[in-house]
């Protein structure tokens, strides 16, 4: 799967070059309103905290922190109204994800992380054609962990905020930049009868081109 994420990764690369190279100046007047679709990739890293309670009862918990850095690909589907200097908007995407983190707790724990998607709203400045905004609304995260002998999966549901830039190279395809933090909180499960408690956030830094029809 990962060789897949980077094979998709240098196709949306190539696709936003092309475009901005065919079409990079055809911008009539810059009217953001409308149904788009995003083709997106770029870096994510992520943060877990855990804690492993001995199901027994007799020895004390353990912890461990780790980070993991990856890359991620996705699609993503939204709408933006425009009202003159000013551009107001729903976004929502999931993309697959590469990063993998390992807890040394009372066992080792692996994590291996498949999705994150959110459903975001954003608000914008246009100067005139360039789109200013912040951006914030849900998040979850999907996950699996094993302990090499048992295994659970997980979604982590959560917060995310950030901002980004984006450009029209014609009326109807635009590049952008954005980064967003996601915090998903805890969840708690049981590996191989310990009780344990992950808190995991997350921060995504990525590229896209966007169509609108």
């Amino acid at each position: 799967m990962k060789r897949s994420l980077l094979l998709g990764i240098a196709i949306i690369g190539a696709s936003i070059g092309s475009a901005a190279a065919a079409d990079f100046g055809d911008v009539g007047s810059s009217d953001w309103t409308g149904f788009y679709g995003t083709l997106s990739a770029g870096y994510t890293g992520v943060s877990l905290d855990g804690i492993q309670f001995d199901g027994t009862g007799f020895d004390p918990p353990e912890s461990d922190a780790s980070r993991s850095d990856g890359a991620a690909f996705g699609l993503g589907l939204g709408y933006n109204h425009d009202v003159g200097d000013f551009v107001f908007g729903l976004d929502g995407d999931v993309s697959l994800l590469t990063n993998e983190n390992r807890l040394e707790m009372k066992q080792t724990v692996d994590a291996d992380y498949d999705w994150f998607a959110t459903a975001r709203v954003r608000a914008g400045y246009d100067a005139d054609g360039t789109l200013l905004y912040a951006t914030g609304g849900l998040a979850a995260l999907g996950a699996n962990f094993d302990d090499g002998g048992d295994s659970a999966s997980e979604v982590f549901v959560g917060w995310t905020a950030g901002g980004g830039i984006e450009h029209m190279i014609s009326d109807s395809i635009s590049i952008k930049a954005e980064a967003l933090y996601a915090d998903f909180g805890s969840v708690d499960f049981v590996l191989s009868g310990d009780p344990t408690e992950i808190e995991s956030e997350m921060v995504v830094v990525r590229a896209g081109i966007s169509f609108r029809f």
